[in-house]
Formats: C-alpha cells, structure tokens, sequence
C-alpha cells in the first residue's frame, strides 16, 4: 500500500517489534511534503510497562500494519515520538 493511502486511516492496526506485537487502534494523518504522522492507542489490557518500554526505547525499529491479519497489508516503518499512557505518537520513517 502507498503510503498516502495511509491518510486518513482510523481502525485495527499492529505495532511490532521484534517478536512483539500490539494490537490497537490507529489514526493517521499528514502529507507526502509534510510526512506522515499518527497516534496508535493500544487495546486497554496490554501491559503499561511495555508501552513504557517501547516509547523509551526511541532508537529501535519498529514497524505498524493496519487492517486486519487477513488483509496482508505491508508494514511499514515507524519512529516513536512520544506517549502518555496507552497512546503512542509516531511519524513515518523515510
């Protein structure tokens, strides 16, 4: 999927890392000379302390996949730019 099929996005969507994934709600928004941004909300009985975990560790690699598992949709890459509580702020990775 292009990414500027993204826009607009608000449903199911994955964040993973590594062998983790976290189920959750996505809201993308943004333009291609803007870049891309979004929040990611995840579902209430994930764990605080991985959510913790994952916005402190900014460096890392992660990936977020919309829609559900049988859409096959591609990940894509993404930076964790901030969080409070169970809400994940992210941008696009180039």
């Amino acid at each position: 999927m292009d990414r500027a099929n993204f826009v607009g996005y608000r449903g199911l969507a994955y964040i993973m890392w590594g062998s983790w994934r976290i189920e959750g709600q996505a809201m993308i928004e943004g333009a291609p000379t803007d870049g891309f941004s979004g929040t990611f909300v995840a579902d209430s009985e994930t764990e605080p302390l991985l959510l913790s975990t994952l916005a402190t560790a900014l460096h890392e690699s992660y990936r977020l996949r919309i829609g559900e598992e049988e859409e096959h949709h591609e990940p894509v890459d993404i930076a964790i730019v901030g969080h409070d509580g169970n809400r994940i702020n992210f941008a696009f990775r180039e």
